[in-house]
């Protein structure tokens, strides 16, 4: 699948349970931009959570430990090619 924002192919995955794969429901978080997705494998895509779903997520210690590692990794990512 394709991160619905940035397009890049989201071809691996991690999860918080071991061994598991994907479900209909599950959050994915783009490594490449953040953003957060719910897996709809009905139509076999990624769409954006609900305004529902998105409260939800904002709350999640996580989701919000996840978001910054991504934030993280991005900048340091930034400051080594500027060297």
């Amino acid at each position: 699948m394709n991160c619905r924002k940035c397009g890049k192919l989201l071809d691996g995955n991690t999860s918080m349970e071991k061994g598991t794969r994907p479900r209909h429901g599950d959050v994915s978080l783009c490594i490449y931009c953040g953003a957060l997705s719910i897996f709809d494998m009905n139509k076999q895509r990624l769409r954006p959570p609900t305004q529902w779903e998105q409260a939800e997520l904002s709350k999640n210690p996580d989701v919000a430990r996840a978001l910054a590692a991504i934030t993280i990794a991005k900048a340091k990512q930034g400051y080594k090619s500027q060297k």
